[in-house]
This record gives structure tokens, C-alpha cells and sequence, in this order.
């Protein structure tokens, strides 16, 4: 039971979290707002989606633009924009479930394991989330990193060892 209420929790807070930042931060942008860096992840995006080609963009890291080349299938180019920022917030917002077991780890008071995760994604950096730009993800697979760290640290086996070496 309380497991299905922690679940409950996550998807809720997930959700919800990325509603209000695309409402809150990003619903009213139209276009590009930073014309170097979302023209280049969308245009990688974009291409990564017709051709899988990553000859152009050599310079940029392709885990973003893999990840949201996908969106492409769901709608029109000229909404995948939209569509990349409002996933970039479901992705970022999904740090509350490391951000909670790492909690779990450290505080001994429940209530501290539901209120750090939420108050952590509220924190400034969720405007990184409006942009079409990698950080929401980096952030993201930096907590869930850490996580895997801890998660060895206490019991070191190969199962945690590649759990740990994949993030």
C-alpha cells in the first residue's frame, strides 16, 4: 500500500511539475529564444529523425538530440518545439524519484523525503526547462548518477556495479 502511495506520488508530482512549467515558463515562447544553441539541438533533432545523419552538427553531444528526435513522430515540425520543452520538464521534473531515495538515505523524518524533491526541482535552475537545450537532461542524469554512487556504496555487488556504470 505504501508502495502504490510513493508511486502515486511520483507521478503525480512529475506531472503536475511539468504542467506548471510549461505554463509557468514556457507556453508564451514562440520560436527560438536562444538562436545558437535550440536551432542547432532542434536542427540535430530534425535530422537525426529524417536521415539519422550526425555529420553537420559534429561539435554537439547527440544525446539530446536522440532523445527528442522521437518527438518528430508525434506531431508537426513546427510544434515539436513545444513539444521538446514540455518534455524537457517531464524530464526534469522525474529528479524527484533520486532525489528521494537519496533523501531516504540521509534524513531520518519522512516528511523530509517527499518536501527536499520538490523543493529542489522549484529552484531556479527548472528554467533551464524552457530552452531547447541538454541541461534539464544533464541535471537530471547527474542526480540519478549520484544515486547509483550511494547505491553501490552500501552494498557493493555487480548487479549496483553496472547499474552505477551505466548512469
Amino acid at each position: 500500500n505504501h508502495k502504490y502511495r510513493t508511486i502515486t506520488y511520483f507521478i503525480v508530482v512529475i506531472l503536475l511539475n511539468a504542467f506548471l512549467l510549461y505554463n509557468l515558463c514556457t507556453k508564451n515562447i514562440v520560436g527560438f529564444a536562444i538562436n545558437a544553441d535550440e536551432m542547432v539541438y532542434f536542427s540535430l533533432s530534425k535530422s537525426l529523425f529524417l536521415s539519422f545523419n550526425y555529420q553537420q552538427h559534429a561539435q554537439y553531444n547527440p544525446l539530446y538530440p536522440f532523445l527528442t528526435s522521437f518527438l518528430f513522430y508525434f506531431t508537426k515540425t513546427a510544434n515539436v518545439p513545444d513539444l521538446m520543452r514540455f518534455f524537457n520538464g517531464i524530464v526534469f521534473s522525474s529528479m524527484t524519484v533520486p532525489l528521494y531515495l537519496i533523501c531516504k538515505r540521509f534524513f531520518k523524518d519522512k516528511a523530509w523525503h517527499y518536501i527536499i524533491p520538490v523543493i529542489i526541482i522549484l529552484l531556479p535552475w527548472k528554467t533551464v526547462t524552457s530552452y531547447i537545450v541538454a541541461e534539464s537532461y544533464y541535471y537530471t542524469f547527474f542526480v540519478w548518477s549520484v544515486f547509483f554512487y550511494l547505491y553501490f556504496m552500501e552494498e557493493k555487488n555487480i548487479k549496483r556495479a553496472v547499474m552505477l556504470g551505466a548512469s
